[in-house]
């Protein structure tokens, strides 16, 4: 049950950023933490046409190499010079 309502609240902010690009078109950075395979924070990199950097974080190494798929599949080389993707530090 947690993992559909994680996935479906996802899918609802990325609809949002979709139906008002405004709220991402003038963004210079995005950031995303704990990205997952990264739905939002890349809707978020694709609506900021102005942003030099895109960080988005996971602590799950499988996610990681998947969203960096999604990044290779999703973006052009040039934009993906932009792009960090990290592990998620723990903070005591």
């Amino acid at each position: 049950m947690f993992v559909n309502e994680c996935c479906t609240w996802k899918q609802a902010l990325a609809e949002y950023l979709v139906n008002s690009p405004a709220v991402c078109s003038s963004a210079t950075s995005v950031l995303e933490l704990g990205a997952g395979v990264g739905l939002v924070g890349l809707t978020a990199a694709m609506l900021a046409v102005d942003a030099s950097r895109v960080v988005l974080t996971d602590n799950n190494e499988r996610v990681l190499d998947l969203l960096q798929r999604n990044i290779d599949i999703n973006f052009s080389h040039k934009q993906r010079k932009s792009f960090s993707v990290l592990t998620q530090c723990k903070v005591d």
